[in-house]
C-alpha cells in the first residue's frame, strides 16, 4: 500500500468513527423536539437577555443545559421551542413534540405521559423583615402562627396551607415583599431557585437585600420536578429508559452538581 493509500484508508475510518460518534442509539432518533412555556421558567428555562431585553428566541438555563448534555452524550441533538405552556403540554401529548422538561408529577401526568425520574426539586423559603424579631419555624405548623403572603394564583398546600390562611392578593414577588416592608404579613413563602431566577430577569437580588431575612422550611411536601415524555412515538418507552439512567449517570459525574453551582446558588 503506498502512501497515498494508506491516507484514504486513514480519512475513511476518521470518518466512519465520527459518524459512530454522533450516532444515536439504535431504536432512537438522532434528534429530539423539545417545548418549554414561552412565559419562562427561571432559572431553569429563560430566554437570554441583553441589557434587560429578551436576545431573540435564545434559551438559557438549568434545564437547558442538563437536557443539552443529557441528549449529546448519547449522540441526541434537541431543538427547543418556547410555546404557550399549556399549548406544549397538549402537542407533548399528540406527538408533535418528544417532551417537555419541567413539571411536577400527578396520577393525570402519569397517564398521559412518561413521567421521567425525579431531577431537580425546589426549596421551600419564608421571607421576613429584619425589623422584626426572626420568626421561630420549628415545624412546618409553626407558619400558622403568622400572617402569611403569598401570589394569586399560587397553592401553599404543600406547606400544610389552606387558602384562607393565605394573602394571595399579590400579583408579584415584589409586591409580596412591600407588604412584608409595610407590615401587613409577617411571612412571603416563596422558593429559593424561584428567587434567585427572578434575579435572573431583572428583579431586585432579595436574597442579598438587607432589609429582608429568609428561612428555609422543613418538612414541605415533595416539589420535585421531572421531564414529560410523549407516549405517541415507537421510541417513548426507551427515551423515558435513555433519560433515567442519563440522570444517574449527570449525578455519579458531578455533572448535575456543577449546574447547580452555576444556576441555583
Amino acid at each position: 500500500m503506498n502512501r497515498l493509500e494508506s491516507a484514504r484508508v486513514a480519512f475513511c475510518l476518521a470518518i466512519l468513527y465520527l459518524g459512530n460518534l454522533a450516532q444515536a442509539q439504535p431504536g432512537l432518533p438522532n434528534s429530539l423536539k423539545i417545548c418549554e412555556g414561552e412565559e419562562e421558567w427561571p432559572p431553569f428555562v429563560y430566554f437570554k437577555r441583553i441589557d434587560g431585553k429578551k436576545n431573540g428566541k435564545e434559551v438559557a438555563g438549568y434545564s437547558i443545559d442538563y437536557i443539552k448534555n443529557l441528549l449529546a452524550k448519547n449522540g441526541i441533538a434537541s431543538i427547543i421551542d418556547m410555546i404557550p405552556w399549556k399549548r406544549c403540554q397538549k402537542e407533548v401529548v399528540d406527538g408533535n413534540y418528544d417532551m417537555l422538561l419541567n413539571a411536577t408529577k400527578s396520577e393525570e401526568r402519569d397517564r398521559l405521559y412518561w413521567v421521567s425520574d425525579a431531577y431537580y426539586k425546589l426549596t421551600g423559603i419564608a421571607f421576613y423583615s429584619t425589623t422584626r424579631p426572626v420568626p421561630k419555624l420549628r415545624k412546618l405548623e409553626d407558619l400558622r402562627n403568622y400572617r402569611i403572603c403569598g401570589i394569586r394564583g399560587y397553592t401553599y398546600e404543600n406547606y400544610g396551607l389552606s387558602t384562607n390562611q393565605v394573602d394571595s392578593g399579590s400579583a408579584n414577588i415584589s409586591m409580596a415583599m412591600n407588604k412584608i416592608l409595610n407590615n401587613r404579613c409577617d411571612l412571603f413563602l416563596n422558593n429559593l431557585e424561584i428567587i434567585i431566577g427572578s434575579h435572573i430577569l431583572g428583579l431586585e437580588d432579595y436574597l442579598h437585600d438587607q432589609r429582608f431575612g429568609y428561612i428555609r422550611i422543613t418538612g414541605k411536601q415533595d416539589s420535585s420536578f421531572h421531564m414529560l415524555i410523549s407516549r405517541k412515538p415507537s421510541y417513548a418507552e426507551k427515551l423515558k429508559i435513555l433519560i433515567n439512567q442519563g440522570i444517574i449517570d449527570m449525578e455519579k459525574s458531578g455533572e448535575t452538581e456543577k449546574l447547580r453551582k452555576r444556576y441555583l446558588q
